[in-house]
């Protein structure tokens, strides 16, 4: 394995000492081993006594030597994009606006049912009831159960 020469002045040294006692930070074992490395120790030897791959060791080493400090701070992953907010949300207005008789459903009313089913249909593929709900509330909707039966205090035939 090749070797990775680090040379650091006593105010970086006091930094990464500063940050190696924080125990709750996930920095703390990188700046142990870039203090490993100044004190001589190979990338192999310090991926043993941390229990980390060399591949790892060394990608903190070349962080370092190249930003300093910032350079052990985590990249910023922001993961899988947001189905419900790429494509859920955008059609829910074109949803509601309209009778899910108007998308060839044999309902009057929208359900998270007919919603998912609607995607589906649409998109190809489903989503849960629970990113639609979710949708539903980031757009100022709630998502309650259609009743089924005539309400209390609906006017007889006779009132009407």
């Amino acid at each position: 394995m090749k070797t990775i020469r680090i040379q650091i002045t006593e105010e970086d040294r006091k930094a990464l000492i500063l940050l190696r006692q924080k125990s709750g930070d996930y920095r703390s074992e990188r700046a142990l081993a870039v203090l490993h490395c100044t004190d001589g120790k190979y990338p192999g030897q310090i991926a043993d006594m941390l229990k980390r791959s060399s591949q790892a060791v060394c990608q903190w080493l070349h962080a370092y030597q190249k930003d300093g400090l910032a350079g052990l701070d985590k990249e910023y992953s922001p993961g899988r994009p947001s189905i419900r907010k790429a494509k859920l949300i955008p059609k829910l207005e074109d949803y509601l606006s309209k009778s899910p008789r108007d998308f060839g459903w044999g309902e009057d009313v929208w359900s998270v049912k007919v919603l998912m089913a609607q995607f589906k249909k649409e998109n190809g593929f489903s989503i849960s009831r629970y990113t639609v709900i979710r949708a539903l509330y980031d757009e100022g909707f709630t998502a309650k159960r259609a009743k089924k039966t005539t309400p209390e205090h609906a006017p007889s035939k006779e009132e009407k």
